[in-house]
């Protein structure tokens, strides 16, 4: 069953890009939301998936390093 949420306090830029972006779409603001919202968390379920992959390859190479260490290098880098 759908629930109704509310978005509060949010920053006017913020408002006008995505009352923009509505637009170009062709959606309402609210289905436009709604969309970026599946779309965001489709990318995280995704990631999630590669990563478990990546663990089932590097497990046929032997490969010792983690996905820890690496994200903790990837971080790192980032300084």
């Amino acid at each position: 069953m759908p629930v109704n949420l509310s978005l509060k306090n949010v920053p006017d830029n913020v408002y006008a890009r995505l009352k923009k972006r509505a637009q170009l779409h062709r959606r309402s603001m609210n289905s436009e939301i709604i969309e970026i919202i599946d779309h965001s968390l489709r990318l995280e379920r995704d990631q999630e998936q590669l990563w478990r992959d990546i663990d089932e390859f590097r497990s046929q190479l032997n490969f010792t390093t983690t996905n820890d260490e690496i994200r903790q290098a990837i971080l790192e880098g980032r300084k």
